[in-house]
């Protein structure tokens, strides 16, 4: 299976360990040699996709032949200060948590739209404020997905090297959600 040509530029000549999973889920390392090489996993609900986590630069999310190549902002953020075994891991749970969790945010996105009918807030303010709630969602979902798979792992290894980030990443993305169903949903006041 090949890297998509988007992805190609970004992983040339980069080493590292790789955190992949069998069609199965199973977790394995893998040396990576010179490329990512996506591995194929499923998804409880059925969804299939491919996913591959490469250290701090980069991760791919492939679902439906839809690549995703994209910086991992989240996982950046409150991976730092990690074993690099721990910070690949937790990663790709996180991504793989995604894939778990859309038929969840799924939920979600139907309860935005049925808040917005009801709010009488302007329209691009409604749209702005439920996508900043939906990906706050998804991520809140996405780490909750690693916290539980991971379990004693993931307490031990944030134990063992603080992070303030990740106490900011779920304070910041709660009031993000709660503030964006909010502004979703909340009638103005007259006058």
């Amino acid at each position: 299976m090949g890297l998509h040509p988007s992805m190609a530029s970004h992983c040339g000549g980069w080493f590292g360990k790789v955190t992949t999973a069998t069609s199965e889920g199973a977790l394995k390392q893998e040396t990576a040699g010179t490329s990512l090489r996506p591995k194929a996993v499923k998804a409880w609900c059925g969804l299939r996709g491919e996913i591959a986590v490469e250290d701090e630069l980069w991760h791919l999310v492939r679902v439906g032949g839809v690549s995703l190549p994209h910086p991992p902002l989240v996982n950046l953020m409150i991976r730092r200060g990690l074993a690099a075994d721990d910070r690949l891991h937790f990663s790709y749970l996180h991504e793989f948590g995604h894939l778990q969790t859309l038929p969840l945010t799924g939920i979600h996105v139907l309860l935005l739209v049925w808040l917005s009918w009801r709010g009488t807030r302007p329209a691009g303010i409604k749209l702005l404020a439920g996508l900043l709630a939906h990906e706050a969602v998804w991520e809140l979902a996405s780490e909750g997905y690693a916290v539980l798979h991971a379990g004693r792992r993931y307490r031990r290894a944030y134990l063992s090297g603080p992070n303030r980030w990740q106490g900011l990443f779920w304070l910041g993305m709660s009031l993000l959600a709660a503030i964006g169903i909010w502004l979703v949903g909340s009638r103005r006041s007259p006058g």
